[in-house]
């Protein structure tokens, strides 16, 4: 019998089984495909993020798979620009996008270093009950064997279409429907740092990795389902519209790879726990991956869950407790974002919105604090309203009722509504 059997080793299950193997538990990693493996994924992480791999010790391994430090950032909205060295987080003042066949074997592997058991090629076919608590899960090995296995606690890490959630009943609590499509490739010879764009309609992220730079195309859901026909002109010409400084680049720039689509992105929170299973990563709290927030929200709420465990998870009603604490931190931490990356998700710019980057943009102070915002490091709360207001009338957009210091006051109370 394990302590814990973590079904899923991308990001969130492999952080999660290293974090609980470390304290001690007998863990089971099991995942449905061999390892290493791709996904579609911006690889972006943010800075509490990278502080986790700090925490897990694994961060100079990731750096060392050749994804550069980034440590600037722009963000231009229409015409306006915002533009800053990247906000720091205690010493962690770079951010990295690592290939996910080298992240996610790196956090396996850092599972196995401390004493988890690590089965790859294995499949979750059910879990087991006793009564209405789940007790284990019903695997299938790659030659087609049946194995049970028991445990004190089952975590689904398996993604968006968890196995895990639906055989456990975990309740949707809140379902969003999908506001964006995406469409991504990698180039090389392109100068660049993390950068983005944003046009009503439209959305471009420009991400450094290892040899290469990511540039992913958002348009609104279900427009790049019909591209087919010719999808990389689709891709170009909606890169052109949206950044055509970028496509001007994108010229003496070579495109390697293939071109990678999702015509629809899901926005979906289930409920993060119940008797004897937990939800980490998209198995539970699943959004757009225009704030690029997945791998950074997915190794936080690992590190919420093993926290919430503490030592023992044998006491039923002790871990029934920490199993209803965990799921209250998880809402509690990720509800900002996941109101932001909704608002975002619509690709619309109001005038008020505008006239707010404007305001900020303006101010240096301002500037480091949205993105400081933006990462995930503080709050919207944190933004000075006062501030804010002050910048906005030197700028005159008092003039304007759309755009006016009493529009944007509202910053305390829609802010997260209007990132």
């Amino acid at each position: 019998m394990f302590d814990i059997i973590v079904v899923g080793a991308r990001c969130a299950g492999a952080s999660t089984a290293a974090r609980f193997a470390a304290r001690g538990y007998r863990v089971l990693l099991v995942e449905r495909r061999r390892f290493p493996a791709d996904t579609m994924s911006t690889l972006y992480i943010h800075q509490p993020g990278v502080r986790c791999l700090e925490e897990l010790g694994v961060l100079d391994r990731v750096i060392g798979t050749g994804c550069p430090a980034l440590d600037r950032i722009s963000y231009t909205v229409d015409t306006e620009v915002l533009e800053a060295p990247m906000p720091s987080l205690g010493a962690v003042s770079s951010t990295y996008a690592p290939r996910r066949y080298d992240l996610d074997a790196i956090l396996a592997d850092a599972a196995v270093r401390n004493g988890a058991e690590f089965e790859d090629g294995c499949r979750v076919v059910d879990l087991v009950r006793s009564g209405d608590r789940v007790t284990g899960v019903l695997l299938r090995t790659a030659s087609g064997t049946i194995l049970r296995e028991s445990a004190s606690l089952v975590v689904g890490a398996d993604g968006a279409h968890s196995t895990v959630a639906d055989r456990a009943g975990s309740t949707v609590r809140r379902d969003d429907g999908s506001w964006t499509s995406v469409l991504y490739s990698y180039w090389t010879d392109l100068p660049a740092h993390f950068e983005l764009f944003e046009r009503p309609g439209g959305w471009v992220a420009v991400i450094p990795t290892a040899g290469a730079v990511i540039v992913a195309l958002y348009r609104r859901s279900g427009r790049l389902d019909t591209a087919g026909r010719d999808p990389l002109r689709r891709y170009l010409d909606g890169i052109r519209n949206t950044a055509p400084a970028l496509a001007d680049r994108l010229v003496d720039a070579t495109r390697v790879g293939r071109l990678h689509g999702r015509p629809h992105q899901p926005n979906v929170i289930r409920a993060a726990a119940g008797a004897g299973w937990a939800l980490v990563g998209d198995a539970g709290h699943l959004k757009d991956t225009i704030t690029a927030r997945g791998i950074t929200d997915a190794l936080l709420q690992g590190r919420l869950l093993v926290d919430a465990l503490g030592a023992d998870t044998t006491d039923i009603e002790r871990q029934g407790r920490a199993l209803r604490e965990y799921g209250q931190h998880r809402d509690a931490l990720l509800s900002e974002s996941y109101h932001a990356t909704i608002s975002l998700a619509r690709l619309r710019i109001p005038p008020h919105r505008l006239a707010l980057m404007r305001a900020i943009g303006a101010s240096a102070d301002l500037t480091a604090r949205y993105f400081s915002v933006v990462a995930g490091i503080s709050t919207f709360s944190d933004i000075p309203v006062a501030a804010l207001l002050a910048q906005a009338r030197r700028s005159g957009f008092d003039s304007d009722s759309t755009t006016s210091p009493a529009r944007i006051a509202t910053v305390d109370s829609r802010f997260a509504d209007n990132p």
